[in-house]
């Protein structure tokens, strides 16, 4: 068995704006905890969709898949998705 967690994206919504735009939202999960990171990407809609924005985002911070090719987005990730335990009582 792998130490390495495991990272899903399940769907939240999609917006289809026909020949204008198309928007994706993914929530990410670890390992079947919600890590509060949500993927957005975007298209230039039909008939091409092609992409135009595919961001891994967090509060703030920001992880940019286009920019990156994807380079260092398990790093960021994993990073970013540390589950913070309840506090003690």
């Amino acid at each position: 068995m792998s130490d390495k967690p495991v990272f899903r994206q399940t769907m939240h919504m999609h917006l289809n704006g026909g020949s204008k735009f198309s928007r994706l939202v993914y929530k990410i999960t670890r390992d079947g905890i919600d890590t509060g990171i949500t993927r957005i990407t975007e298209t230039n809609g039909s008939p091409n969709y092609l992409k135009t924005a595919d961001d891994f985002v967090k509060g703030d911070a920001r992880f940019d898949m286009l920019a990156t090719n994807g380079v260092g987005m398990t790093e960021w990730l994993l990073a970013h998705s540390e589950l913070n335990p309840p506090a003690a009582e």
